[in-house]
């Protein structure tokens, strides 16, 4: 799977203590992904390829940019 959003970068929290997870979002959408493919594009426009995991359990609620958001954790393969 192939999506475009804006990366937001990392997400603040006790869990993310190490900044490797972040949030994308997709037009109101959110996707939580590592950060390792995404340092330094804060707050552009990213595509990227991979595959969503779909367990129920994988999906957060994180807290960025002053606000709590619900994604859904997406494993990425390649930044495009």
């Amino acid at each position: 799977m192939k999506f475009t959003g804006t990366y937001l970068g990392p997400y603040e929290g006790i869990y993310n203590f190490n900044n490797n997870s972040g949030v994308i979002d997709v037009g109101g959408s959110y996707a939580i992904v590592s950060t390792s493919k995404l340092h330094g594009l804060e707050g552009k426009t990213v595509t990227v390829k991979g595959y969503f995991v779909n367990d129920k359990a994988e999906t957060k609620t994180v807290y960025i940019n002053g606000r709590y958001v619900n994604g859904e954790i997406f494993c990425i393969e390649e930044v495009v």
